[in-house]
């Protein structure tokens, strides 16, 4: 299965002014975190920076990695990336340049 790295970072515009209500939503993101990695979805995370940071997801398709993103969406923005295996990435860049130096 596909795996995707995910960068976020907290749309500080629409965080919550109300320090009671933001904890209540940090502590639900949390949640959801944790929920994520129980069920074997969210694979590793780290934070970058106060509000930022990457995850790596394994999911069946972008699609569904994109429909993760938007779950937290407009709280945080993401960019998202598909990951491919490094014998992957090796057999794709050995071919391109035994197929340049052939021609």
């Amino acid at each position: 299965m596909p795996e995707y790295l995910i960068r976020f970072k907290v749309n500080p515009s629409k965080q919550l002014d109300d320090p009671k209500a933001q904890y209540e939503g940090v502590k639900a993101t949390f949640a959801g975190h944790d929920a994520l990695v129980k069920a074997g979805i969210l694979k590793h995370s780290w934070g970058t920076a106060p509000g930022s940071g990457v995850i790596i997801v394994k999911l069946p398709s972008f699609e569904e990695a994109y429909k993760l993103g938007n779950r937290f969406w407009p709280g945080m923005s993401m960019e998202i990336q598909e990951l491919i295996a490094w014998d992957k990435v090796k057999e794709i860049v050995l071919s391109q340049a035994k197929e340049a130096a052939e021609q």
